[in-house]
């Protein structure tokens, strides 16, 4: 544990070698290949360590399964965009805020006490902000202006909570301490705004939209999942008033699904699909966790894919035919969230339905075909008979292959369970083609987003309260 510590303390250091043009590519090499070799070791050990440091009153990390799983998918996306943005021309302060997130991102997902958590969230919150707003255009900087904006206020509803917790408890460590009533309230509301469900952080869809598919792949591949960590974190401590949580991921996992089968624009689809996909880990969190690693691998390989299309109007892409190569590199990754067999999303989507209630299932295999149906129109579609231009970032491509298609986890065992709802899914898909019309983006509206924060609020104190 210390020495992981330090690493991350030498990481954050060398972020400073990437303000030297002479040392970007080696630094983003060097920080992608160390870091994923040190969390393969890690993922490999199966005893969990505990770290404290200044008994009750200080930092408790801890490196277990949930840590693991986290860690491993901010190295392989990290890395993969890494090297994307290694092939273009970035100028040393970007290179030096990605090297930052990457520290912070790993400190993060060994934290396992409430301040610690907050500090860590606020800074990868300001990082998203930099990151996004580099390019100085203004239609990224407004949105990572709104995102910031709402962020640090549902993050301002955490410390609240976290202020009251430590009254009751007298220690921010979250394995000493149970979180109840009106604090717990304040935790969980906080923490969803923070996470990506939908209609609470309608943010996401403007800033995934509106930045360089580089940082959109990192946004929605972990960005979105700092929050679902401290969540999944804090659930033992919460106890029964963990189960207010799969309430609004049902809601979420289906309104984010209609919302991006029936928008047009590439990004925006993937973006309305991570406020789906997010809900989908937080139903059955047992064994939702190995679905976030999934999900940040496909869908950090679709963004990548976006700079590949001749247009970001998904109704159009049939006439352009693709060549082969462009083709499967966004097909791929789609027919994965779709939940082709043999694909780690395939896998992981049959885990995470098995260990859900009754009542949730029926539900979650409707978003499933749902999500086959919004993905269908990337693979569906004949390529052209010509390979193509290989893309600079083919490398980047071919590792988040790899983790697609290699069994980390294990095979499925229901292949014809998961080929029938993607069959299910390009049916819906060709007989709902006419219907698709893109919905009002009335809620991605500052004022109306912090309204419903404020019902988000109300609702998760109320019903904290009442148990």
């Amino acid at each position: 544990m210390t020495a992981f510590v330090l690493y991350n303390l030498c990481l954050f250091a060398s972020a400073l070698l990437g303000f030297s043009r002479k040392f970007q590519k080696p630094v983003l090499w060097g920080a992608g290949i160390i870091n994923l070799i040190i969390v393969t070791i890690l993922w490999q050990k199966s005893e969990n360590t505990r770290w404290f440091l200044k008994s009750a009153f200080g930092v408790e990390l801890v490196i277990d399964e949930l840590s693991r799983l986290f860690l491993l998918t901010l190295a392989v996306v990290w890395f993969a965009v890494a090297i994307s943005l290694e092939s273009k021309k970035q100028d040393g302060f970007f290179v030096f805020l990605l090297l930052l997130f990457l520290g912070a991102g790993n400190l993060l997902f060994i934290s396992s006490d409430l301040f610690n958590l907050y500090v860590l969230l606020e800074l990868l919150t300001i990082l998203v902000f930099l990151l996004a707003g580099k390019t100085g255009e203004t239609k990224p900087l407004w949105a990572g202006m709104k995102y910031l904006l709402l962020v640090a206020s549902a993050m301002n509803l955490y410390l609240l909570g976290v202020g009251m917790v430590f009254l009751a408890e007298g220690s921010f460590r979250v394995s000493s301490i149970t979180i109840t009533g009106i604090p717990a309230g304040f935790l969980i509301a906080g923490l969803l705004g923070k996470t990506g469900l939908f209609l609470f952080s309608m943010w996401l869809v403007d800033l995934h939209s509106s930045v360089s598919s580089e940082v959109s792949a990192l946004l929605s591949g972990i960005a979105v999942k700092t929050g679902l960590y401290a969540l999944l974190r804090l659930r033992p401590a919460l106890g029964n008033h963990f189960e207010v949580v799969p309430f609004f991921a049902v809601i979420s996992a289906i309104l984010g699904v209609i919302f991006a089968f029936h928008e047009k624009h590439y990004k925006r689809i993937l973006a309305y699909s991570t406020l789906s996909q997010i809900g989908y880990i937080l139903t059955a969190p047992e064994t939702g966790i190995f679905y976030v690693f999934a999900h940040g691998v496909f869908k950090s390989w679709l963004f990548l894919g976006a700079d590949l299309l001749p247009t970001h109007d998904t109704r159009a892409l049939p006439q352009h035919r693709l060549p082969i190569v462009t083709w499967s590199l966004i097909a791929l990754p789609a027919l994965s969230i779709a939940g082709l067999p043999w694909t780690v999303g395939g896998f992981s989507k049959e885990m995470l339905i098995v260990g859900t209630a009754w009542w949730q299932r029926p539900i979650l295999y409707g978003v499933s075909i749902g999500t086959a149906a919004v993905f269908a129109p990337f693979f569906f579609s004949l390529p052209r008979l010509e390979w193509g231009e290989i893309p600079k970032n083919i490398l980047g491509h071919a590792l988040l292959a790899f983790f697609t298609f290699f069994p980390l986890f294990g095979w499925g065992r229901k292949d014809l369970e998961s080929t029938g709802i993607l069959l299910l899914g390009v049916l819906v898909a060709l007989l709902g083609a006419r219907y698709r019309k893109p919905l009002p983006r009335v809620l991605e509206r500052l004022e109306n987003a912090a309204l419903l924060y404020l019902i988000l609020f109300a609702l998760c104190v109320v019903m904290s309260a009442c148990r």
